[in-house]
């Protein structure tokens, strides 16, 4: 973003010098004062001094990036949050029918799980096409149907198609964090917080 880019929004040439300059001296502090260091607490002393002789403006400025950088960050984590509550509910419906059967072959459980993601991916195109979907709740199915795609790889590599054993394969990569290898929410971001902690009875339960 630089003049020419603002001056096409903003037609007060003076409104536009000023704030290009801003901007400029916004993305200086975001590139000095590496936030995201400062965030994990490994600001290092030259920082930690120039922001104690810092002027009020540049205060100001540090504590908009800061401010900026912690609610992405806690928007991210409320997404996925949301994501994850997605994928657990699906995973207990899956548990029940799992548990249910009583005759299978090396095929059914992975066809099961491709149903699953394959009426997923139908949900999400027709909300999509009638646009109403927000780009949230998008990422939210995106991360459920690849959740279930990389569990078909992980069953299949386990070479364990007994419905049991195939479910505590997808039990393990769940409490292992094998959701964080989807697609994400906001990007593959660091996150300051865990995601909400799940229930371990509802999904290890009834094998």
């Amino acid at each position: 973003m630089d003049e020419t880019l603002i001056a096409q929004y903003l037609r007060n040439k003076r409104i536009c010098r000023e704030f290009a300059a801003y901007y400029d001296l916004y993305r200086k502090y975001k590139q000095d004062y590496r936030v995201q260091q400062i965030l994990a607490g490994q600001a290092d002393a030259d920082i930690r001094d120039r922001a104690k002789k810092a002027g009020f403006d540049e205060r100001l400025s540090l504590i908009s990036l800061l401010l900026g950088a912690i609610q992405m960050e806690i928007r991210e984590n409320v997404e996925q949050e949301d994501a994850l509550r997605k994928l657990h509910r699906t995973l207990q419906d899956l548990k029940k029918t799992l548990g249910d059967l009583e005759q299978w072959d090396q095929n059914t459980v992975l066809d099961i799980l491709r149903a699953n993601w394959e009426s997923l991916q139908a949900m999400l195109e027709r909300e999509d096409a009638a646009d109403s979907i927000s780009v949230t709740e998008k990422r939210e199915y995106q991360m459920v149907i690849e959740t279930l795609r990389q569990d078909v790889r992980a069953i299949h590599m386990a070479g364990t198609f007994r419905p049991q054993d195939a479910f505590a394969v997808i039990r393990e990569r769940f409490e292992g964090g094998g959701f964080r290898n989807a697609v994400r929410p906001g990007g593959d971001r660091r996150t300051i917080v865990e995601p909400f902690p799940v229930r371990g009875e509802n999904v290890r339960g009834g094998q």
